[in-house]
């Protein structure tokens, strides 16, 4: 059985996007300390979900590239893949390829 999760109130679930850093050392193949890696994770992801109370301008990112708050929310794990868990108001803006 598959699990899903639905935020509630003014919850968001974005899906994290691989850092720089991370991609560049796992194609040089080198490893790099996970104190390292947590200085530059990236505060870029893809907005999953949003709950009810969610603002309208912040329902209409829900798929979309976004920039949110670096130390913003939990990060949880559903089933194989790992989200971050915050609130509307730490997306700062939608991010395009202009």
């Amino acid at each position: 059985m598959a699990r899903d999760f639905n935020p509630i109130f003014d919850r968001v679930l974005i899906k994290r996007a691989n850092s720089a850093l991370q991609k560049k050392t796992e194609k040089a193949g080198l490893i790099v300390p996970d104190s390292i890696k947590e200085k530059y994770q990236s505060s870029e992801g893809v907005l999953v979900k949003c709950g009810d109370s969610c603002d309208d301008i912040v329902k209409g990112l829900i798929g979309k590239s976004i920039l949110f708050a670096r130390y913003s929310g939990d990060d949880i794990k559903i089933g194989n893949d790992e989200f971050v868990l915050a609130t509307d108001k730490d997306i700062f803006g939608e991010l395009t390829n202009e």
